[in-house]
């Protein structure tokens, strides 16, 4: 008994220990606090961030001005690729997930690699560039499109924070959080002199450039720079996620976005529908829930070598996810670059964004979804916790494929559905119904493998109610047209409605999407390139509504929508 107490205490002491171990996340690890292009150019002075496990104290220190190199026993090194010579950052604060930190001015531009020290344990390195300036605002997101962190200067009053309830209005002055301007001379650690350091800078929105009076040092924070701009007081879009950009120099910014409303306490109007109530709770750290309901039907033309086969897949998906605010505003972000192309007769080209954060939430042990001539029940899927699915039908033609396991043979048919949720932990019981039309048939889509980016593209098609909406979308990974030596994703999509008959993408469209003349450019190297075409429910049968919360009140908007689409696959772009 004794040699088995011994030996398993040998072994928690060495499971503590391997817990210990700090580790910087291999994706995105260390990145700069400013949301910009290239988000692991560190700038000396400047404000960072290292996400992992392990990284710091149970219980969230926090440092004072002047900020520490060694702050509840962890500490931050940049070690030189050069020369292998080391500099500590100084540490705002420590989590076990999360450490923000400043780039020490003294270390020189060029190739590093950031560790972290905790308990007498070092993590992995991450490789980073330090530059004399990478200067970005910084985001609730960071990424491209989220909402910018901002306070809203009043005269002879404390500065309120941006939020969808305390949104901007036109004519306001508003601060605006950023990093990276680089080096000022001054201990990076200490409270900064107030000090305009860039000129000529202006903000772009709605169409307008308005002037920067402020752009440098922020004083009340080390490691941060600030901005300040007053609005126009007319020709402002009211809009939860107004996009907007800055200009300096040469440099135009990533888009970021602002909540901005008609007057004073007035809620943003946003693209996702959620009621001022929602904001309100988002606004004060809570979570909102919202819904989706979709019956597909995906007709794919997939190349397997020398064959190209045809696989016809029905399917009903959807569920209920809670979302915080910082997930709601990178979907705010999603839809507005969307927003152009869901309009009719209309085109944009934008960068995918990542997922969207939200957690999916209980409605039930299954959805009883009923049809023409058939009444089935959609289990929650074994591998996604609270996800509605279920393939009703799969068929192929051009190849001989055995029927895929769960397929039901029952393919939905034009006409009136009902879906009923019986009500779980989360979300109460609901009843929605929708009318699906005819599919339509996309006539020029057959050979299409390769897409002429100096010439415009017409995809044409037949059928569909009038009213319905059809768009047409390209997915592609490859060099970036003005920058070859670059490697981007991008994704344009366009919208018209389905009386028109076709859609004309312009080659102006086209040009800004990657270059792909092989999908394997190079050994180890995967591209991939694809075009779609989707009739999808018109704006007016499109059926939104509302479940109730079992805690209370409602979810937020919730959609049952139908959709055909044609797929392509390995789709070039030379």
């Amino acid at each position: 008994m004794r040699g088995i107490s011994l030996l398993a205490l040998t072994l928690l002491a060495s499971l503590s220990q391997l817990a210990a171990q700090p580790k910087i996340d291999l994706k995105s690890g260390v990145r700069t606090r400013a949301t910009v292009a290239d988000p692991t150019s560190l700038a000396q002075g400047s404000a960072f961030l290292i996400t992992g496990t392990s990284l710091g104290p149970e219980e969230r220190a926090s440092a004072e001005v002047p900020y520490p190199q060694d702050l509840a026993g962890v500490t931050v090194t940049l070690t030189a690729a050069a020369d292998a010579s080391t500099f500590s950052a100084y540490v705002i604060s420590t989590a076990p997930n999360r450490i923000d930190a400043i780039v020490p001015s003294a270390a020189p531009p060029g190739s590093y690699t950031v560790s972290v020290s905790a308990a007498g344990e070092t993590s992995n390195p991450f490789p980073v560039s330090i530059v004399a300036a990478n200067v970005g605002l910084v985001t609730n997101t960071g990424a491209s499109g989220g909402m910018a962190q901002a306070k809203i200067l009043i005269p002879d009053a404390e500065p309120t924070a941006v939020t969808y309830v305390t949104a901007v209005t036109p004519g306001a002055t508003v601060e605006f959080l950023a990093t990276g301007l680089g080096a000022t001379g001054e201990a990076d650690n200490e409270f900064p002199a107030e000090a305009h350091r860039v000129d000529g800078a202006v903000l772009l929105i709605a169409g307008q450039e308005v002037p920067i009076t402020y752009f440098g040092r922020d004083p009340a924070r080390p490691g941060f720079d600030k901005l300040i701009v007053t609005l126009p007081a007319e020709n402002m879009p009211l809009d939860c996620s107004a996009m907007f950009q800055i200009r300096f120099g040469e440099t135009t910014s990533t888009p970021f976005s602002l909540p901005i409303a008609a007057e004073p306490g007035v809620p943003c109007q946003n693209s996702l529908g959620i009621s001022p109530e929602g904001l309100q709770t988002l606004s004060n750290g809570g979570e909102v829930v919202l819904g989706g309901m979709t019956l597909a039907r995906v007709i794919a033309s997939v190349k397997s070598g020398p064959v190209t086969y045809e696989s016809t897949g029905d399917q009903f998906s959807g569920g209920f996810v809670a979302y915080s605010a910082q997930a709601i505003s990178n979907m705010m972000a999603r839809s507005q670059f969307l927003r152009d192309a869901l309009n009719a007769n209309s085109c944009t080209v934008y960068t995918p964004l990542p997922g969207s954060g939200g957690t999916y939430v209980d409605a039930g042990d299954s959805l009883s979804l009923t049809g023409p001539a058939w009444t089935i029940l959609v289990p929650r899927t074994p591998t996604a916790p609270n996800v509605y699915s279920l393939l009703l039908a799969q068929a192929f033609t051009g190849i001989t494929i055995p029927p895929m396991p769960g397929a039901l043979n029952q393919p939905f048919t034009p006409g009136h559905y009902k879906l009923d949720g019986p009500g779980g932990a989360v979300v109460g019981p609901f009843s929605v119904e929708i009318d699906v039309s005819e599919q339509f048939q996309w006539t020029n889509g057959t050979g299409l493998d390769s897409v002429d980016r100096e010439n415009d593209l017409i995809l044409t098609w037949t059928g569909g109610a009038p009213n319905d909406m059809v768009q047409a979308s390209g997915t592609v990974r490859g060099y970036a047209p003005e920058n070859p030596a670059q490697v981007v994703d991008r994704v344009f999509q366009c919208s018209a409605p389905a009386a028109a008959g076709q859609i004309v993408v312009p080659s102006s469209i086209l040009q800004q999407m990657p270059i792909l003349k092989s999908v394997t450019p190079a050994p180890g190297v995967t591209f991939y390139g694809s075009l779609a075409l989707a009739h999808t429910s018109p704006n007016d049968n499109s059926v939104a509504f509302r479940a109730p919360l079992v805690a209370g009140g409602s979810t937020e908007t919730a959609g049952f929508v139908f959709g055909y689409t044609y797929a392509r696959s390995t789709v070039l772009f030379p």
